[in-house]
């Protein structure tokens, strides 16, 4: 009977373990970009939500980059959506070796990536989207038949008072990367906040 008890212990033990191991990759998965691993857009409003609130109370610099793969589309239907995933990865490798520790990164959706850039001014993030962009646009992806030259187009923008949320300052960032796409793509855009 005792071996009997220690037999069906060690089972629920065992199922424990596993149950736990599979609420941890589901929720990983659940904050994760399945294809490029980096944040999703609910893993990005997790971390940068207290970050924000920081910001907000303390009168923190606080700035945002949207960026945008430019003709993304072009590259899907000419040389296939494996090949279109292998950008989407090397863009997202490439930020995050570019970005600081303490920015947050996330994939957007489709062809956007996101950055949350806490303590920092306009001048400092358009510095970085500058790098961003520059790296972006030296970067070639090869495939079956060459290689496929990429650019992006980017939104800055920084908090200011008038920014009660997040998604205010986020929703400026994107009508600068608008801006960006019609004054002809692979350029930073931003507002100079004195």
């Amino acid at each position: 009977m005792l071996a009997d008890a220690t037999l069906l212990a060690l089972a629920l033990a065992y199922q424990f373990h596993v149950l736990q191991e599979a609420k941890f990759r589901a929720e990983q998965l659940a904050q994760l970009d399945p294809l490029t691993g980096i944040n999703n857009r609910r893993a990005f409003y997790d971390t940068t939500e207290p970050l924000w609130s920081t910001a907000l109370r303390k009168e923190r610099n606080v700035s945002v980059i949207l960026m945008d793969i430019d003709m993304f589309k072009q590259i899907n239907d000419t040389h296939g959506h494996a090949h279109g995933d292998k950008v989407l990865l090397a863009i997202a490798a490439m930020l995050m070796k570019l970005i600081r520790q303490g920015d947050v990164l996330a994939r957007w959706g489709g062809e956007e990536f996101v950055v949350f850039l806490p303590e920092t001014n306009i001048q400092e993030a358009v510095a970085l989207a500058e790098r961003l962009r520059a790296a972006i646009a030296g970067a070639r992806i090869r495939h079956a038949t060459g290689e496929t030259a990429i650019t992006a187009s980017f939104g800055v923008a920084a908090k200011e008072v008038h920014h009660a949320t997040l998604d205010a300052l986020i929703s400026l960032a994107d009508d600068y990367l608008y801006q960006s796409k019609q004054q002809g793509r692979n350029r930073v855009s931003y507002y100079p906040v004195g």
